[in-house]
């Protein structure tokens, strides 16, 4: 556009000073014919100009439609390249996921075993510290136990002696040999019969010599289970004293 208004504004200018160095009235004809050669060229040269416009203008379009589609291919490429690394991402992170979470369950096993061992380990200490405990103390307990049967047993056979004495010396026999056959089972309780069965058993026989002694059928009875109760040791000793009893009876 720039060089048609250029060409055109020469073209006046020519006129112009055509006219100043001839007659202003009249032009030649070789001058109209020149003026009509040069309207024809600028008519030319302005289709010229209008088709190259033309031209640039659909080429420019062109140019435009392609940067466009490729801006598209590329944002449609972007997009699918994008959703891609997404996923691969997502993947990634399950996986990472999976492997934590497996770990997790890995140490929290272990350390339950651990702990459940070391609770195992301590109860079962506990057990036997309590057992230990326990045994120490039923052995005290035991032993005072014992110990009161003990006294009790020395009680019964301090008591026991001396009703069987009493007896003698009012001689009542009978009730004498009755009370000495149970200082025979309490001295088998106390455990002390080594010694002390034998005084007894000496004592029954010294009575048995009597010749006023009469036993009842019961007294007799009880002498001869007391007899058999007697530690081997004794037992020749007792034996040799149920025949006086059987004759302190009568039979």
């Amino acid at each position: 556009m720039k060089f048609k208004v250029l060409l055109f504004f020469l073209l006046q200018m020519w006129l112009i000073c055509g006219q100043a160095a001839e007659s202003p009235s009249v032009l030649s004809f070789a001058q109209e014919q020149e003026i009509a050669v040069l309207r024809a060229q600028l008519e030319s040269i302005e289709k010229y100009q209008d088709q190259i416009l033309s031209v640039v203008l659909w080429s420019l379009g062109a140019v435009i439609a392609m940067s466009l589609g490729l801006a598209a291919f590329n944002w449609f490429a972007n997009k699918v390249s994008y959703e891609r690394d997404i996923q691969a991402i997502k993947q990634e992170t399950q996986a990472g996921v999976s492997v934590l979470e497996a770990q997790l369950k890995s140490e929290i096993g272990q350390e339950t075993q651990k702990i459940t061992s070391e609770i195992g380990a301590r109860e079962e200490s506990m057990k036997i510290a309590i057992i230990k405990e326990l045994s120490k103390r039923i052995d005290a307990q035991t032993r005072v136990i014992d110990k009161q049967a003990k006294e009790i047993l020395d009680l019964q056979f301090e008591n026991v002696e001396r009703e069987a004495e009493d007896s003698v010396a009012k001689k009542r026999y009978e009730w004498a040999i009755y009370k000495y056959c149970d200082l025979l089972n309490i001295s088998v309780k106390q455990g002390s019969y080594s010694y002390q069965a034998g005084e007894i058993l000496d004592k029954i026989s010294q009575i048995l010599d009597k010749p006023e002694v009469s036993l009842s059928s019961d007294n007799v009875t009880k002498a001869i289970e007391t007899f058999s109760n007697l530690p081997p040791s004794h037992l020749t000793a007792a034996q040799n004293l149920i025949p006086k009893i059987k004759k302190a009876h009568g039979s």
